[in-house]
C-alpha cells in the first residue's frame, strides 16, 4: 500500500498542485505557512474515508472544512491515488462553499472498494493496513497516575482509533501497554489492592453520597461515623467492610421506612449484591452471575421508583436518590476487574437511566440498562482475550523497537506503587518517564505507537514490523536533539521498512540525511505554492542545507559579507587591510573558525611568495 499522487485544487494556500509520491520517504521542508502541514492534512483527511470503510462498509470520514476552502473560490477537492496489490485507486473528496451550487461530486468508489479488499484480507489473512498521523500538537501524555487507564485499545481494529485525529495524543499506546504488562505479569490483584490504588475516586463516591444528606449536618452522630468513614485506611480498601459501616452510618438518619417498606431491606439486598460480584475469582466469571443480580436489585427498585412517581415528597426523593447512588456505587464496584473504560461505559448507562431525573416506562427502560451492561461487560471480557491470545508477544516487540531507536533506554515497565506509573532505565539510571525531557517522551511515545499499530494490525506475522502501513509525521524534529535528528528518518525507514513515511521538517540535520529526491521544497508565490526538488542533499554539511534548501543563512549576514570582503582583500593583494578585517573578525566570532584560520594561511602564503 503506497499513495502514488495527492492532487489538491484550491485547497488553503494550493491553487491546483498534482505531487507524485515515492513509495519509502517523503520529505516536504519550507517556512511556515508555506504549506507543509496542509499537504499531511489533505491526505489525512483522504485516508479517512478509507480508514472508515475498513471498520465498517460505506462509512463518511472527514470532510474539506469551508474554511479550507482557498479564497474567492466556490469549492476545494482533494484527490488520491494509492497503489496497492499492483492496481492504482483513486478518488476525490470535494466540497462547496454555503449557497453555491455544487455542480461535482466526491467520487469515492474506488475508496469504497479498495476498503472492501481490505476487509477481505482481514477475513482472510488477519491483516490489515497501518495508518497513522502524528500532527504538530502531538502531545505524550498519560504516563502517571490514574491516567493509565488500561484494557484500551487491544482489538485488530483498534488499530484505527484515533488514527487520523487532528490531536494525537499518545494516551492510547500508554494504556495499551499497562494493559499487556498486566496479562504478562499475571497482575490478578486482589480488590483490596484495587480499591488501595482507586482510594480517591471512591472517596469521592461516598462524598456524594453524603451530600444527598447536607442537612442533617448538625447530626453528630451522624457526622462522626462520616468523618471516620472517609479516613479509615483500613475501611476504604476491605469490600467487606465499607458497605457494611457506609449503611450503618445512614442509619442514624431519620428515614427508617419507604411506603411501609423497611429501607434496610433493599440497601442489605445491595450489599448481598456487592458481596456476591467482588468475589468473583476473574473477569470471565463475573459475567456469569452479575447481570442477573443487578436485573434481581433493579427490578426490586422499580417498585421503589413506580411508587414515588404517585406520590412525590421531598423526603422519598433523597431516600430514593441515595438508594439509587448506593445502587450505582456497588455495581461499578463489584465490576472492579473491568477497564476502567468499561467501569465509565457503565456508570454513563446508569446516570442516564436514574428514574428520578426523567418519567418513563422503568420495567423497559430496566430491561435496556441491563443489556447494554451486558454488552459492555461482554465486550471487555473479549478484549482481555485477545490480549492474552498474544502471550506478550506485542509488548516485546513495542519495548525492542524502542530499544533500537535509542539504545540508551531500555526496559520500559508500569509500576503500581503508589500509583501507576512508567518507568525507564536510561544509561542504566531507573527513572520515571514522566521525568523525561519533551523531546525524550515524544520519541519513546510516536515510535512505540507506529510498533504497537504495525502489532495490532499483523498479530500473525513473523515479524509484525514489516507490515504496510502510511505513516504521517508534522515537524519530525519537534523536540528532538539534533544527534537524534540526524538518524531518525534512517532508522524509521530501516525498522519498518515496508511503511511509506510523508513527513515535514525545519532541521538541516534531517536533510542531510535525505536523498534530494525525496525532498520537496514549497515556496509561496502571489497565490499559488511552488513545489520544487533541491539539486543535491545527501551528506551535505547543515551550512549548505540550511542556505541552499531551507533559504537561511548560516551564519549572521553582517558576518557573512565582511568574511566574503576579507578574501576579495586578500585577492587583491590588500594584504595590511585583510589583517585589519582579520583582526576584527576575531573579536566578534567566538571561538577558532576555520574560515579565519584559512584566511590568515593565505595572507602569510601571499606575504612569503608576494603574490
Amino acid at each position: 500500500m503506497k499513495i502514488q499522487k495527492i492532487e489538491l485544487e484550491n485547497f488553503r494556500s494550493f491553487k491546483k498542485e498534482p505531487i507524485e509520491l515515492l513509495p519509502d520517504i517523503n520529505v516536504f521542508v519550507g517556512v511556515n505557512g508555506a504549506g507543509k502541514s496542509s499537504i499531511l492534512d489533505a491526505i489525512a483527511i483522504s485516508l479517512s474515508w478509507l480508514v472508515e470503510g475498513i471498520q465498517k462498509a460505506d462509512s463518511k470520514g472527514l470532510e474539506i472544512l469551508e474554511s479550507s476552502i482557498k479564497n474567492s473560490t466556490n469549492f476545494s477537492s482533494i484527490t488520491l491515488d494509492l497503489l496497492e496489490n499492483g492496481k492504482t485507486y483513486s478518488w476525490k473528496n470535494i466540497e462547496f462553499i454555503r449557497g453555491y451550487p455544487a455542480d461535482k461530486k466526491s467520487e469515492l468508489d474506488e475508496v469504497n472498494a479498495l476498503a472492501y479488499y481490505y476487509q477481505e484480507q482481514y477475513q482472510d489473512s488477519n491483516t490489515l493496513p497501518m495508518i497513522a498521523y502524528y500532527p504538530i500538537n502531538r502531545i505524550a501524555k498519560g504516563m502517571s497516575g490514574l491516567d493509565i487507564y488500561g484494557r484500551e485499545s487491544v482489538g485488530q481494529l483498534d488499530v484505527y482509533d484515533n488514527a487520523l485525529g487532528s490531536k494525537a495524543n499518545f494516551q492510547a499506546f500508554f494504556e495499551w501497554f499497562r494493559l499487556q504488562d498486566d496479562i504478562i505479569n499475571e497482575q490478578a490483584q486482589s480488590q483490596s489492592k484495587w480499591m488501595s490504588q482507586h482510594k480517591k475516586w471512591i472517596k469521592r463516591r461516598i462524598t456524594n453520597i453524603f451530600r444527598i444528606f447536607t442537612r442533617n449536618e448538625q447530626n453528630e452522630t451522624f457526622n462522626h461515623f462520616k468523618e471516620m468513614l472517609l479516613h479509615d485506611e483500613m475501611i476504604l480498601q476491605e469490600p467487606k467492610y465499607l458497605f457494611r459501616e457506609l449503611i450503618h452510618t445512614i442509619e442514624h438518619l431519620d428515614f427508617k421506612e419507604f411506603d411501609g417498606m423497611p429501607v434496610s431491606h433493599i440497601l442489605h439486598d445491595i450489599e448481598y449484591l456487592f458481596y456476591k460480584m467482588s468475589r468473583s475469582s476473574n473477569i470471565e466469571v463475573m459475567d456469569n452471575f452479575s447481570i442477573q443480580y443487578i436485573e434481581r436489585i433493579l427490578e426490586e427498585l422499580s417498585y421503589f421508583f413506580e411508587k414515588e412517581f404517585h406520590a412525590r415528597s421531598n423526603n422519598n426523593d433523597k431516600i430514593l436518590q441515595f438508594i439509587w447512588e448506593m445502587f450505582s456505587f456497588a455495581t461499578l464496584l463489584g465490576l472492579w476487574r473491568l477497564s476502567d473504560n468499561g467501569r465509565k461505559q457503565i456508570e454513563r448507562v446508569l446516570r442516564n437511566f436514574n428514574p428520578l431525573n426523567k418519567r418513563y416506562d422503568i420495567k423497559v427502560s430496566t430491561n435496556r440498562v441491563i443489556e447494554n451492561i451486558e454488552k459492555i461487560i461482554q465486550k471487555d471480557i473479549l478484549r482481555v482475550q485477545q490480549a492474552l491470545s498474544t502471550e506478550g508477544r506485542e509488548l516485546e516487540i513495542v519495548t525492542k523497537t524502542i530499544e533500537k531507536f535509542i539504545p540508551e533506554y531500555s526496559n520500559l515497565r508500569v509500576t503500581r506503587i503508589p500509583t501507576p506509573h512508567m518507568l525507564v532505565e536510561k544509561n542504566g539510571e531507573t527513572i520515571r518517564l514522566d521525568q523525561l525531557s519533551d523531546g525524550e517522551k515524544n520519541m519513546i511515545a510516536m515510535i512505540g505507537d507506529i510498533s504497537r499499530r504495525l502489532s495490532m494490525a499483523n498479530p500473525r506475522m513473523e515479524n509484525p514490523l514489516e507490515g504496510d502501513g502510511i505513516v504521517l509525521i508534522d515537524e519530525i524534529d519537534l523536540h528532538l536533539h539534533p544527534l537524534w535528528q540526524r538518524v531518525i528518518v534512517s532508522k524509521l525507514t530501516e525498522v519498518f521498512s515496508n511503511c511509506q513515511f510523508i513527513i515535514s521538517t525545519h532541521s538541516p540535520q534531517v536533510l542531510s540525511h535525505i536523498r534530494a529526491e525525496h525532498i520537496f521544497i514549497l515556496q509561496p508565490e502571489k497565490d499559488d505554492v511552488s513545489i520544487t526538488k533541491p539539486a543535491e542533499s545527501y551528506g551535505r554539511s547543515t551550512d549548505r542545507q540550511l542556505e541552499d534548501i531551507l533559504g537561511v543563512e548560516a551564519r549572521p549576514l553582517k558576518i557573512k559579507e565582511e568574511l566574503h570582503q576579507l578574501y576579495a582583500l586578500i585577492q587583491e593583494q590588500k594584504l595590511e587591510e585583510a589583517k585589519q578585517l582579520m583582526s576584527e573578525l576575531e573579536n566578534q566570532i567566538e571561538g577558532r573558525e576555520a574560515e579565519l584560520v584559512k584566511a590568515n594561511v593565505l595572507i602569510k602564503r601571499k606575504e612569503i611568495l608576494g603574490k
